[in-house]
């Protein structure tokens, strides 16, 4: 028996291999596991610091590092090879897979890889599958549910340090906690605790920028001229650009520069490029009074800080300065993209600096001024859904799931027809099926034949009502939040980054936030891609630089629908999450995704402000600006344009394509209505930015009542200057990033100056007109900055396929505008 089940092993073996050569494919090789590597460990999460290598901190809804540690076989690992897919499951409890790449490793040796999940619950479980490129499997390894410790929610703030554990960052974070409790307040039930991830070793850095998707603050030590040297390294280049665009893309970080200046000037800032400042050396200054009384506001009566070696700054365009003392800036603000980042010139782990009363404050000062604005919780307070609860979160996110989810002419069945519908269906199937054959036909026999007629008549009778109701095509909202920086990017000197292949590290940039609901009239799987509006909206880059990054837009509770079958397939993320492949939704259900895309600006740019004069400039009493913007977007008018400038936003109406306003009359003596403080924006009664009459270029009539329900715009509105509305009666979980509010608003300095200092810099938000028509005339309609692919992926395919189906586009502009002297 053992001879003929080797025997027809090996004739299986070999005519599969035949079938393969005469189809040109290589034949499938067989790998011994003893040949192959193993899976040695797997965390979950940033690195905590405790537990050992398999405590980690993570969040729910985005993406999360999950490091593999691999051990090579006896022969090595060639490259191209093997592969290793996470395994995870959203929300809905849907099971997905992410690829990653394995290395190329000599025998016996160890080596850590990230992989990348998304985990839709607290209970999420994931596990690491190593296979071959060619689909055999070799080893599985099951990675029980997260430990809930280290599951950060959604009002918790969690700071990451690089290079260093900062362990005064933590001391200050818990002393305020302490105090509160104290005095009978619980803080963490108000507005969530701060957490901590601490990595000192390079490699356990993300080395892609979404995976600190669940970080809010990046504190980046360079005290250690080893961890500073590594960094800056050729084969962390993947690591230096993930952090260098997830700061671009809105991040905020902490930078240090103190005794290592020197590598950090000459190695790791010109490869990782986040603030325009020069370092020209050091100096040691005896007393810090404007660090220790005013920033730190310590009463005189505690020790000051004396005697601490400072690095002296050359700064740059856009540098701002927090704290100075005397001529010598000790702490800097400036931006980075989208992002934040605050530069302080001296060691924070300088032992001066530790044994210093004061560090406490500094720290509380600066996790105050960097830490995005949290929400208080209120009676509907982001804990998750409790069984038989309804999932109606107050949050931002999911009010933005919400509003996709609204779908012109499919009006949602409320629960009491269905009630009514389900007692005439037991009416029908029972009491009235008996009492037409006893009384009428006196037949009781005949319910073998009347009952199922009954059954399939009532089933027909309600999937043709359902599609009266919910239609037979395919329907997708979408809305594009366009962010333009037109500050002149840092130049970085990586040949090895992305942005250097695609030759656009000298363009502006264009940040993409891509948001849409999918509602299928049947069920399906759907393979889904983007890619933007090149030549129109963005200058070309060439194929695999810039990837868009995907995402599933859920809210990280419990799920909705119940368990995926047990022989389903899970469906997959492309590499680095560029695309998702089989998506399954049923039939009249909704799915909803988030894209992150970035490309730069064509070099003649759709939002012109220049004029004879120049650039956007200061006037020359000092208030107001001088010069013109023009939209150059052919085809699309901008509406509900606003500018905002100095703590107040001017409100200029539609600007129609090749239409040019100047700037001047909005600070006119005489100008009505202009100069309003940014929190009466959100509730003005003008209502900018609200989205009117929509477009449908085929004539293909619009249902007035879906008109009136189209109120994303004020969600807009508040996503765009969280902090500015002051008192926000929602949370901002996922989408802390898009809040811009500091960049409007006046910059503390200590010492203060006479007059409140500013960035120089115009802020301007305009929307264009609302889209809603056959979905292929919407997505090459010029108004619509990017283009869903479905049915292929733009690295797979040359063409784009037809888009089916109806589409409706919400496209919001912002666009950040240098100011000159």
């Amino acid at each position: 028996m053992k001879h003929s089940l080797l025997i027809a092993l090996v004739i299986t073996t070999a005519l599969q291999a035949r079938f393969q050569e005469e189809a040109g494919e290589a034949p499938r090789r067989f790998v011994p596991p003893s040949e192959a590597p193993s899976i040695e460990r797997v965390r979950i999460g940033l690195p905590a610091g405790r537990g050992g290598f398999n405590a980690g901190k993570s969040r729910n809804a985005v993406w999360t590092p999950v490091a593999i540690t691999l051990k090579a076989g006896s022969h090595g690992v060639p490259a191209n090879t093997y592969r290793l897919r996470v395994e995870a499951a959203d929300s809905e409890e849907l099971r997905y897979h992410y690829p990653v790449e394995v290395p190329a490793m000599e025998a016996g040796t160890e080596q850590t890889v990230q992989g990348y999940a998304a985990f839709g619950s607290d209970d999420t479980s994931c596990q690491v599958r190593l296979e071959t490129t060619e689909g055999q499997w070799i080893q599985a390894k099951s990675q029980a549910a997260r430990d809930p410790v280290g599951i950060v929610r959604d009002q918790d703030l969690l700071f990451l340090a690089l290079g260093t554990s900062f362990s005064s960052l933590k001391r200050a974070a818990e002393k305020p906690e302490a105090a509160d409790k104290a005095q009978g307040v619980d803080a963490e039930s108000e507005t969530g605790r701060r957490q901590f991830a601490f990595v000192e070793d390079v490699e356990a850095m993300p080395d892609r920028w979404f995976g600190y998707g669940g970080v809010d603050v990046v504190v980046l030590s360079t005290r250690d001229p080893q961890f500073v040297a590594r960094l800056a390294q050729d084969s962390m280049s993947a690591r230096r650009t993930a952090l260098l665009d997830w700061v671009r893309r809105g991040g905020q970080l902490v930078l240090t520069i103190g005794s290592s200046r020197r590598e950090v000037s000459r190695e790791l800032l010109p490869r990782l490029p986040l603030v325009d400042a020069k370092v020209t050396g050091s100096e040691t200054l005896k007393a810090f009074p404007a660090l220790s009384l005013q920033w730190c506001k310590m009463g005189v009566q505690k020790a000051p800080l004396l005697n601490m070696e400072v690095t002296t700054l050359e700064l740059g365009n856009g540098v701002h300065v927090l704290v100075r003392e005397g001529d010598r800036p000790i702490l800097l603000e400036t931006s980075c993209g989208l992002g934040r980042v605050i530069v302080t010139a001296f060691d924070l782990e300088d032992p001066k600096f530790t044994n210093w009363d004061g560090q406490l404050s500094f720290w509380t000062k600066l996790q105050q001024e960097i830490s995005p604005l949290v929400a208080p919780r209120g009676a509907k307070a982001v804990e998750g859904v409790r069984w038989g609860e309804n999932e109606e979160r107050d949050d931002l996110r999911d009010q933005l799931r919400a509003n996709l989810e609204a779908f012109e002419e499919i009006t949602p069945i409320s629960f009491g027809w269905v009630a009514l519908f389900i007692v005439l269906y037991i009416i029908l199937v029972g009491p009235l099926d008996y009492f037409i054959l006893k009384k009428v036909f006196k037949r009781l026999e005949w319910t073998w034949l009347t009952f199922p007629i009954a059954v399939v008549g009532a089933s027909v009778l309600a999937y043709v009502a359902a599609y009266s109701v919910k239609g037979e095509e395919l329907r997708t909202n979408k809305i594009d939040l366009i962010d333009i920086d037109l500050h002149q990017p840092q130049e970085s000197k990586d040949p090895n980054q992305p942005e250097h292949r695609g030759n656009t590290h000298r363009s502006s940039q264009l940040y993409g936030h891509t948001w849409f609901t999918l509602f299928s009239p049947r069920m399906g799987a759907y393979t889904i891609g983007l890619h933007p509006a090149v030549d129109s909206w963005t200058d070309k880059v060439e194929t695999g630089t810039l990837e868009p990054t995907f995402h599933l837009l859920e809210t990280g509770v419990r799920p909705r629908t119940g368990a995926q079958g047990m022989f389903a397939k899970p469906f997959e993320f492309a590499f680095d999450a560029s695309s998702v492949r089989d998506v399954p939704i049923p039939v009249w259900s909704t799915r909803s995704f988030g894209v992150s895309w970035r490309a730069p600006l064509p070099r003649k740019a759709w939002l012109d402000i220049t004029d004879d004069g120049g650039t956007i400039r200061k006037a020359r009493e000092g208030k107001g600006l001088v010069g013109k913007l023009t939209n150059r977007l052919a085809g699309v008018e901008w509406t509900g344009v606003c500018l905002f400038y100095r703590d107040r936003w001017y409100s200029l109406g539609s600007i129609a394509p090749g239409e040019s306003r100047r700037l001047e009359p909005l600070f006119a003596a005489d100008a009505q209505g202009q100069g309003k403080k940014i929190a009466e924006w959100f509730n003005d009664p003008t209502q900018p930015l609200a989205p009117g009459l929509p477009l449908n270029p085929t004539g293909r009539p619009i249902n007035a009542k879906f008109e009136m329900g189209r109120n994303g715009y004020s969600l807009m509105k508040t996503l765009l200057f969280f902090r500015a509305t002051e008192k926000p009666i929602r949370s901002n979980v996922g989408l802390r990033d898009l809040d811009q509010t500091w960049r409007a608003v006046s910059r503390p300095e200590f010492p203060p100056p006479i007059n409140p200092r500013y960035r120089d810099e115009a802020i301007l938000i305009a929307r264009t007109r609302l889209l809603c028509d056959r979905a292929e005339a919407v997505s090459v309609h010029p108004a619509s900055p990017s283009r869903l692919w479905l049915g292929a992926v733009p690295s797979e395919s040359g063409e784009r396929p037809t888009m089916p189906g109806i589409l409706t586009q919400e496209t919001y502009l912002r666009a950040f505008i240098p100011v000159a002297d």
